[in-house]
């Protein structure tokens, strides 16, 4: 159980709490479930394959083996394997998976909320708080800079014909509030 509970950064469980509270809960609970299920599995199995253990370390290893056994490579069961190297492993990433999704969709609604001088000054927080000009890569940050100065002088400019820029300034500010894990409170309300 602690296995998938630590394979999970904090950052992550902070971002679903915030933004999908209802979300997290089933899922870190499932992820929970799984785990113990997978522990006290193992232990079924290295019992019936070995008797009763006669201590609480050698019930601890017999748990540890179990789950390994249960982590076994799919392709050695004929099962297609895809991303995930165990059948936790697949559970595991198909939870992970769910709740950044749902996360994802509730920042797009937000960011979709945002006026266009807000989404304006969201941008620009995000991109100067979570871009760091010195570390990042400058061929890859150039065009990134240049693409958002032109979005915001047409938004700004002319808001009627400004649909492909919000929709660029959307995109970048969904993009970096999923990709550093960032909570509620990171969005501003200008």
């Amino acid at each position: 159980m602690v296995v998938g509970a630590v394979g999970t950064t904090y950052g992550e469980y902070a971002y679903w709490r915030g933004w999908v509270r209802a979300t997290f809960g089933v899922g870190a609970l499932l992820l929970l479930v799984v785990y113990a299920a997978g522990g006290g599995l193992g232990l079924l199995l290295f019992h019936i394959l070995n008797g009763s253990p006669t201590s609480a370390t050698a019930a601890a290893a017999d748990g540890i083996a179990g789950q390994a056994l249960l982590r076994t490579r799919l392709n050695r069961l004929h099962v297609d394997e895809s991303d995930a190297a165990s059948i936790l492993g697949s559970i595991h990433e198909w939870l992970i998976g769910w709740m950044n999704t749902r996360a994802k969709r509730t920042v797009e609604r937000r960011v979709r909320g945002l006026g266009d001088d807000q989404l304006i000054a969201q941008t620009w927080d995000l991109y100067w708080t979570h871009i760091d000009p010195q570390e990042a890569d400058k061929a890859k940050l150039l065009p990134l800079h240049t693409g958002l100065r032109d979005a915001t002088v047409v938004l700004r400019d002319q808001p009627v014909d400004a649909a492909e820029s919000r929709g660029r300034l959307r995109g970048f500010c969904s993009e970096t509030v999923a990709r550093h894990h960032l909570e509620p409170s990171d969005i501003t309300d200008v």
